[in-house]
């Protein structure tokens, strides 16, 4: 009886334990320097519906968020050079994706999604970053603006075996 209840007693202090583990699963943390920037959670879904998603709605950004109301004032402004690093906490995911897109003043993608690029990322101790650069699509453009800025939003997928978590932010950037 002793042992029974012994095993009882592990078999729910293991549930638990690994419960506690995937409780940070999904958190994320994006930052540049010391400034924090502001994201939104997309999705949290199985990956096959998380792709069905996709595929019906191609064109739909997702960043219309950060446009609504009183809200596109707090987009923040960095400029090309800077690092932006994303720390997803404990455990690391499986896999990460990063894209970048120019979009328009009211968060639709300012030419279509096929100019949307994969951001190459670094991991260093944890925690993803990349560099801000110049997008090739805010040359499409034939009308010159000295010192113009782009609206330029960031897709961050991040996988944990079968769970997959979508992420975006929105960030003003130099055009030129």
């Amino acid at each position: 009886m002793k042992k029974m209840m012994l095993s009882i007693l592990l078999i729910v202090s293991l549930i638990g334990i690994s419960g506690c583990a995937e409780s940070n699963i999904g958190d994320l943390k994006i930052s540049a320097g010391d400034q924090e920037i502001k994201s939104t959670t997309l999705s949290n879904t199985k990956l096959a519906n998380a792709k069905s998603d996709l595929s019906s709605n191609a064109e739909a950004s997702g960043f219309e968020f950060a446009f609504e109301q009183d809200a596109v004032k707090n987009i923040q402004y960095l400029k090309n050079g800077e690092i932006i690093t994303q720390d997803f906490g404990d455990p690391e995911p499986d896999n990460v994706l990063i894209e970048d897109s120019v979009l328009n003043k009211s968060g639709a993608y300012q030419f279509s999604s096929r100019e949307t690029l994969e951001v190459p990322i670094t991991k260093k101790d944890g925690k993803y970053s990349f560099t801000i650069e110049k997008h090739m699509a805010s040359s499409l453009s034939s009308f010159y603006e000295e010192n113009k800025k782009d609206y330029r939003g960031y897709s961050i997928t991040a996988s944990w075996g079968e769970k997959e978590y979508r992420y975006a932010f929105v960030i003003q950037a130099d055009a030129n």
